[in-house]
């Protein structure tokens, strides 16, 4: 299986219509790619995982990267959405 993802970085001006996105882009999207495309999801970044809280053990998590790469990780938490 590949997996394609496509991220959309947010700014405070930007705009990003979610609804539209999942009702009727992606739609036509898997319309157009079937039948090589099998699925699509759509996941949209929130904050943090419970709202005014940070995500929970994140330092020792986050402490614990250098182990295993030198490379600084985007660190995301995403609404999923079913595009069908």
């Amino acid at each position: 299986m590949i997996c394609c993802c496509i991220i959309h970085s947010r700014t405070a001006t930007s705009r990003f219509d979610v609804d539209y996105y999942v009702n009727k882009h992606m739609p036509m999207t898997l319309g157009l790619l079937s039948p090589a495309l099998k699925g699509a999801t759509v996941e949209t970044g929130v904050a943090s995982t419970v709202e005014g809280q940070p995500p929970a053990h994140a330092a020792t998590l986050q402490g614990d990267i250098a182990n295993y790469t030198d490379v600084a990780p985007i660190i995301r938490f995403n609404e999923v959405k079913i595009a069908e």
